[in-house]
């Protein structure tokens, strides 16, 4: 068998032409964005920085962005029991069946509460959520207690589920939930997603 130089010069050609065309076409017809030829120029003021040009973007992405505790959602009850001592009232409800170890523990404090999942045969214990009601537990990112819910909602954008007393916003691993009363913020629940 012969081979031409010319038909795999072709062959090469051809290969090459698919190639690029597949390049060039493949991003728009899976969803991708048009050439950017399509998009408008960039409209750069001079001596403006270059983060002020970037489109404005939510800054709250969770509990971590208005936790107002110096520990996280990864604190024991020891931990938050050697910062804010023993709590004012504790209550111990089981989880699951008979031959289940495992409670959900609620500690109260003046103003907030703590919820943890614990399984003493395990021995498993996590901080599930922490429930804010009053003022003077400053969360961070603005948000805060008894401020009027359309602020709550400018800060935390639109969320994922709204009642007249209840709005909330479910993240990747965190949810936040608002208790509302007389279209104001009553209380704020900061809570780990569940499996």
């Amino acid at each position: 068998m012969r081979i031409d130089a010319n038909t795999n010069a072709a062959r090469r050609g051809s290969i090459l032409a698919l190639t690029v065309a597949v390049i060039a076409f493949a991003p728009a017809s899976c969803g991708g964005r048009s050439p950017a030829s399509d998009l408008p120029p960039p409209i750069v003021e001079e001596n403006e920085p270059a983060a002020a040009q970037l489109p404005e973007i939510a800054t709250i992405g969770g509990v971590q962005d208005v936790w107002p505790f110096s520990f996280g959602l990864d604190a024991d009850r020891e931990l938050v029991r050697s910062i804010f001592g023993p709590p004012a009232a504790q209550e111990s409800q089981p989880v699951g069946g008979n031959d289940s170890t495992a409670d959900i523990v609620s500690w109260d404090y003046p103003g907030f509460s703590f919820t943890f999942f614990v399984d003493d045969a395990a021995p498993t214990e996590q901080l599930l959520s922490a429930r804010i009601s009053s003022s003077a537990v400053e969360l961070r990112g603005g948000l805060a207690i008894d401020m009027k819910t359309e602020e709550a909602l400018a800060i935390l954008g639109e969320p994922g589920f709204r009642s007249d007393d209840r709005a909330v916003f479910f993240y990747y691993a965190t949810t936040i939930e608002l208790d509302i009363r007389d279209d104001r913020i009553s209380e704020i629940a900061l809570s780990r997603a569940m499996p």
